[in-house]
Parts: C-alpha cells; structure tokens; sequence
C-alpha cells in the first residue's frame, strides 16, 4: 500500500511480506501467522516463513501491538514491540515494552 492505512481497529495477520506507507488508527495489531488456513495453501504462497513481516514508514496509534515489523518511526500511547521488530524511532506517552529480541536504537517518552 502506497498510502495511508487509516482505521478505528487495523488488526494485520502476516501471512506474507507486507508493506505500507502509514498506517494510523485507535488500536492496531500486527501478528505473524503461523500457518495460512485457507484452501489448504500451507506454506504454499510464501515458502519462506522468514519474510513475514510488515514493512512501513509510519505506524501511528493509541494501542499498537507489533511482531515481525520493520519500521521508521512508531508512535503511541501504549506501544508493545513484540519479537521480530527493527523500529528506529519508538515514541510514546504512557508505556513503551519490547522483546529482548527487538530492535529500538531510539525510544523517546512524549511528556506533552
């Protein structure tokens, strides 16, 4: 997706490599899945289970959630960075947790 991603509730399941500009809203989930289950195409799109992840410049919300995502900038209320996550900059104004396998070279607590 070239643009913005804008919802109440953005709940993204990876079954595959997925990329958007931004991505805004209330509550947002991003989840690797581990199986595909439909039709029975296990594995059969995305032989590489490595390669699921989300790829985005900016991901904006009150309640984000992230696994498996490699992103520029992540800003929110309550922020939790799951395994899987390369994030650049993480701002945030309540909480901020991270996997010890989660990458965040810049975290900064918005007192405003």
């Amino acid at each position: 997706m070239g643009g913005l991603l804008n919802a109440d509730e953005i709940n993204i399941s990876l079954y595959w490599p997925c990329k958007a500009r931004e991505i805004g809203g209330s509550k947002i989930k991003v989840k690797k899945d581990s199986k595909l289950s439909f039709l029975g195409l296990k594995n059969m799109i995305s032989p590489d289970r490595s390669s699921k992840e989300l790829i985005a410049d900016i991901i904006e919300g009150d309640n984000v959630y992230l696994e498996y995502t490699k992103a520029r900038v992540v800003r929110g209320n309550n922020i939790e960075l799951g395994t899987g996550c390369e994030i650049e900059l993480a701002e945030y104004k309540n909480n901020l947790k991270q996997d010890d396998k989660t990458t965040v070279p810049t975290c900064r607590r918005d007192i405003n």
